[in-house]
């Protein structure tokens, strides 16, 4: 009976608080937000430690050696066609996300910002907001008074990328 309204309890904090998301920003105006769930973890890696690799897509940073591990890194505003990450920059500030298969996939970005919380009810569908193309990595919208945040489905992320 104690572990059911624990529980419940929970549940009912998550339904008015809201579940937690990694903030991603990809260009000054542009903001993503990754359940954070989904993020194994973020690093800052200096660009020489990627191994690029030839006839890959354009988004596709290259190889990286991390933690025991060696998944691919992806430059998600490139893939997105907001264009390159600051090319005179040094290092890579990356996201790991974990796949449904558990195979990491390492999303570069312009900066890694802060844990937030969303409810269901705050995210509303992107459909005719944004570019059609960026419709198959979206879970959805969220309107804020500095514009829009968009929420990633990494799932089709990490499945479709590299």
């Amino acid at each position: 009976m104690a572990n059911q309204v624990i529980e419940l309890t929970e549940k009912r904090v998550l339904e008015v608080a809201g579940l937690p998301y990694l903030t991603l920003q990809l260009e000054p105006k542009f903001t993503v937000a990754v359940p954070l769930h989904q993020v194994q973890e973020t690093f800052v890696a200096p660009r020489d430690r990627l191994t690029l690799l030839p006839n890959m897509s354009m988004h596709v940073l290259g190889l990286i050696a991390h933690r025991s591990m060696v998944f691919w890194v992806i430059d998600l505003p490139q893939l997105f066609g907001l264009g390159l990450l600051e090319p005179s920059s040094r290092e890579y500030q990356i996201a790991v996300l974990r796949s449904a298969d558990g195979e990491p996939l390492g999303i570069a970005v312009e900066a890694v910002k802060d844990v937030i919380r969303l409810t269901l009810e705050e995210i509303s569908s992107p459909d005719g907001i944004v570019e059609p193309n960026l419709m198959p990595y979206l879970e959805g919208c969220v309107s804020r008074s500095q514009g829009n945040l968009w929420v990633l489905n990494a799932e089709k992320i990490t499945s479709h990328s590299a």
